[in-house]
């Protein structure tokens, strides 16, 4: 199977592919320099990633099929979803649009100090957990929402199976 690739475009930003097959694939590590201003995406196709994000980088996307994804240094808009596998991550987002999301598996997410609106939802009844310092509704005991600072962006978290529990950073 092809090795996985890296590849800058004309703006700055990087798209790392690794793409697998069937039962093969890769344990993908990226590690981004602190000056790292541009848009980051990575698609891995089967195996885990693990990101060492720049707080500078204007977005960052990690897409696997099946594999779990650990990611800190993150900043700005945030993509990160999976179909099989846990999620945790260290996060300050900015701006609408942010997602955190896996079919199959746990999200542990660590935010920042933002402004954010905060919806989260569990499908199949794990449990949702926001920290006691942040202002929570809760729909049920797999379904909440909370707001950070003035909560212009938004976060939404979702997963199909397992629980979703936020901390402050």
């Amino acid at each position: 199977f092809a090795n996985p690739t890296a590849t800058p475009d004309g703006s700055g930003n990087i798209v790392v592919d690794a793409a697998g097959t069937g039962v093969h694939g890769y344990d993908l590590t990226v590690h981004l320099p602190s000056s790292f201003d541009g848009a980051l995406s990575t698609d891995n196709g089967n195996g885990g990633t693990t990101l060492h994000g720049s707080p500078a980088a204007v977005s960052t996307t990690v897409h696997n099929d099946n594999g779990s994804i650990t990611a800190d240094q993150l900043s700005f808009l945030i993509n990160i979803v999976t179909a099989n596998g846990d999620v945790t991550v260290s996060a300050t987002p900015v701006g609408q649009g942010n997602v955190i999301s896996t079919d199959n598996g746990d999200i542990a997410a660590r935010i920042g100090a933002a402004n954010l609106s905060i919806t989260a939802q569990s499908a199949s009844g794990g449990a949702v957990i926001f920290p006691d310092s942040w202002p929570a509704n809760y729909s049920s005991s797999s379904s909440g929402s909370a707001t950070i600072g003035d909560g212009t962006g938004t976060l939404d978290a979702r997963t199909q199976l397992g629980a979703i529990t936020f901390f402050a950073q």
